[in-house]
């Protein structure tokens, strides 16, 4: 079998990964498939996957041992009680955590499997015809949530000008206020924004007409080809482009992430990349100094404000997903029916 195996797959395979074993008989068909399908799995796997599955593992062996429960492996009942707690609108949670979704919890569930599958340890298993209750518990947290009103609304052009217009005059004021038109304009997730790096924007100082900002990888761009996103210079004191110059007179020009945190020893490195909770904290602190319930915002309140504030508005939808990103117009759409059917709907017309 090694004889007809391509170069890939003998650096792939004759060493062993980092704290592993080599592989074994590589001359059993079955042995090498599984080997090798393993490897790719993982080889394939975006950074950002990497990284949301040692989100999910850390944040389940968190939950396990404030209650004293053992994590690896995880029981059934263990994960299903995991799964109420943080999925289940009428559970009691502390209150500063917040409900997750059906999908960040089926995420989190995979990446849990995904952990034990990596370690040898035992996942619930359910023989043909038997109930699966894990699965079951995701099907009801999807419907209860369904019934409780809980998504993260939409952040509007003029909330976002007010939310913008109260930060105060401040390093962080600035950075915060840089982060709020950067996210809306760019229709970025906040994995994105935070990866954006000094080195990948560059304005367009020969014309005059904004900023360019290079995207290398994103959560529908697994291959890493990257993507252009331009901003336009806007006539208001809100200009995204403005407030990231702004910015940068305080960040300086030090190679590394374009938005950076502020502060010392407290609060860390000065010039260490964001997290995504910071991301959700500006963007719920920015809405609450206006006088909105920021339990209805989010991080995600930008994106989504972004696509409804341009359909509302008449962009064309391909250039909307130019600036989105988004895999398909069938996922789009899911942001544009739900608040821009008051400005484009058959009510209009009847009279």
């Amino acid at each position: 079998m090694p004889e007809r195996v391509p170069g890939l797959l003998v650096t792939t395979l004759d060493r062993p990964p980092a704290g592993g074993t080599a592989p074994g008989d590589l001359s059993d068909e079955a042995t090498f498939r599984a080997e090798y399908g393993a490897r790719m799995r993982q080889a394939l796997r975006a950074p950002n996957t990497h990284r949301a599955y040692n989100s999910d593992r850390t944040h389940f062996e968190t939950w396990c041992e404030k209650r004293g429960i053992t994590a690896l492996p995880a029981g059934e009942q263990t994960l299903i009680g995991y799964l109420l707690y943080w999925g289940d609108p009428a559970a009691t949670r502390h209150c500063d955590e917040v409900l997750l979704s059906p999908v960040t919890l089926a995420r989190r569930i995979s990446g849990l499997k995904a952990w034990h599958a990596a370690t040898m340890q035992p996942w619930p298993q359910y023989r043909s015809g038997e109930d699966n209750l894990i699965a079951y518990t995701l099907d009801y947290i999807a419907r209860a949530q369904k019934a409780t009103p809980g998504r993260a609304r939409a952040l509007s052009l003029k909330k976002l000008d007010a939310a913008a217009r109260a930060l105060p005059a401040t390093p962080l004021g600035r950075r915060n206020k840089a982060i709020l038109l950067t996210g809306f304009y760019g229709a970025f997730r906040r994995s994105e924004l935070i990866s954006i790096d000094l080195a990948d924007v560059t304005f367009d100082d020969d014309h005059d007409d904004g900023m360019i900002l290079h995207l290398r990888a994103s959560k529908t761009d697994q291959k890493g080809s990257g993507r252009y996103i331009p901003i336009n210079y806007q006539a208001s004191d809100t200009c995204p482009v403005m407030a990231v110059k702004q910015w940068l007179q305080i960040r300086g020009q030090r190679p590394g992430p374009l938005f950076t945190n502020i502060g010392g020893s407290r609060n860390g490195n000065r010039d260490a990349r964001l997290s995504p909770a910071t991301i959700t904290h500006i963007v719920k602190n920015a809405v609450h100094a206006i006088g909105e319930d920021s339990n209805t915002y989010s991080a995600h309140s930008l994106r989504s404000g972004f696509v409804t504030t341009a359909a509302k508005k008449g962009v064309p939808v391909r250039l909307i997903r130019q600036q989105t990103g988004h895999a398909s117009y069938e996922m789009l759409d899911r942001y544009i029916h739900t608040t821009a059917n008051l400005t484009d709907n058959a009510t209009r017309y009847l009279r």
